[in-house]
């Protein structure tokens, strides 16, 4: 039996720095416990504060990453410190190990396993075998090991959340609440003729991989809750779509700011960044809607600019995503002068918006992000109630 305590521990010790080298230091990799531990014990508190008032719930969720650090530093330690005393227990019935005070049961082993963790030590402990003395030494060397891994932990984490908040202010409003992405896009279109916008959309390319990149690295940041309405993740992805939006499929291909290098390049950022969460966290995302037929299309377009609310719902979002775009009076020719244009456009933007549509509605409900949305000057009107959010149409900066 003693033999059995003695392989026990080391399995114990050897998973537990074997999951902490995991989840601290590789690249994307899932872990062997801690990240599926801390993405339990967030849906045990989401299901115990969902049903909050919004304002008690911001409270409490501004709480989980301490929570989430504090048990993922306390699972690692626990497995190392019982890892070692079932060693020492071990080793204290086959008689490699003594203590002053007679029998050696598994509360002392515990106790010589925090001394030497700590590196203060234990008294009255003898070691009767080499390889015991060596095991004591071992813990205590590993004990620095283990408390440098925890120092990165706690700097990567707030390394994710800080590129999560460079990120968010690359769209910059004096609204506190969320408004639409159109209308701080259009602050870069009188100045197509410089480098304005690209350099806007360098700059979100730049913060976006950042951003995936740490949650990469340390999933635990995916947990991450501000409370505020323009501090989180689906503002983040949310805001990016909009923009993405805008620029590729609400003006014309031959647009300049179609055009721009950049746009490509952020776009495919974009998708790989949504494909890294969805892989992750096995979400369902369903497949793209079926576009209409050029003529379906067409009929559909048109009937869009009347009151009918049998108009296909997506014609007529993106129709107004197009009408938005052209009331910035920026483009060089009609937003709709082209039918085959507008149609090519439609269709990919189709399986674009849907996507992100699934994505941003299921990462709202996996957060419980519920902020309120107030629609702009440029409003394409976005499923807001599909996202969970609140709508409120007056604006309280404007009164």
């Amino acid at each position: 039996m003693e033999y059995f305590w003695l392989i026990i521990g080391a399995v114990i010790t050897v998973f537990t720095m074997v999951d902490t080298f995991f989840t601290v230091l590789n690249y994307n990799e899932r872990g062997l416990l801690v990240n599926r531990f801390i993405r339990w014990e967030w849906r045990a508190v989401r299901t115990l504060i969902s049903a909050l008032p919004i304002h008690k719930r911001r409270w409490f969720l501004r709480q989980v990453t301490g929570l989430v650090l504090v048990s993922a530093i306390s699972l690692w330690l626990s497995g190392l410190i019982l890892g070692f005393a079932l060693m020492f227990y071990g080793a204290a019935g086959l008689g490699a190990l003594t203590h002053t005070g007679g029998r050696i049961g598994f509360w002392e082993s515990v106790y010589l396993s925090l001394g030497q963790f700590s590196t203060v030590g234990a008294d009255q402990f003898t070691p009767m075998k080499t390889w015991v003395a060596i095991l004591t030494v071992c813990e205590t060397l590993l004990s620095i090991v283990f408390l440098s891994m925890v120092i990165t932990f706690l700097f990567n984490i707030y390394s994710c959340i800080q590129a999560l908040r460079t990120l968010c202010a690359s769209f910059p409003s004096r609204h506190t609440n969320v408004t639409s992405p159109l209308d701080e896009l259009s602050p870069y279109f009188p100045h197509r003729g410089s480098n304005s916008l690209e350099l806007h959309l360098v700059e979100l390319r730049c913060n976006l991989n950042g951003y995936f990149d740490s949650l990469a690295q340390d999933h635990p940041g995916f947990f991450f809750q501000s409370g505020a309405d323009r501090f989180a993740m689906p503002f983040a992805v949310f805001m990016t779509a909009g923009t993405i939006e805008g620029l590729r499929y609400g003006i014309p291909q031959s647009h300049p700011a179609a055009q721009e290098p950049e746009l490509p390049r952020l776009c495919d950022s974009f998708e790989g960044s949504l494909s890294q969460i969805v892989d992750r966290y096995n979400w369902e995302i369903p497949q793209p809607s079926n576009a209409l037929s050029l003529e379906q299309f067409s009929d559909e377009y048109q009937r869009s600019y009347g009151s009918g609310s049998d108009v296909d719902q997506y014609v007529a979002r993106f129709r107004r995503l197009v009408s938005s775009m052209s009331a910035m009076d920026t483009a060089p020719e009609d937003c709709e002068a082209s039918t085959s244009d507008l149609y090519s456009r439609y269709c990919h933007w189709l399986a674009f918006i849907t996507r992100v549509d699934a994505f941003v509605a299921k990462a709202s409900r996996e957060l419980l992000y519920a902020p309120t949305y107030i629609p702009g000057a440029h409003q394409p009107q976005p499923p807001v109630t599909l996202f969970g959010w609140q709508i409120k149409q007056s604006d309280p900066i404007r009164q």
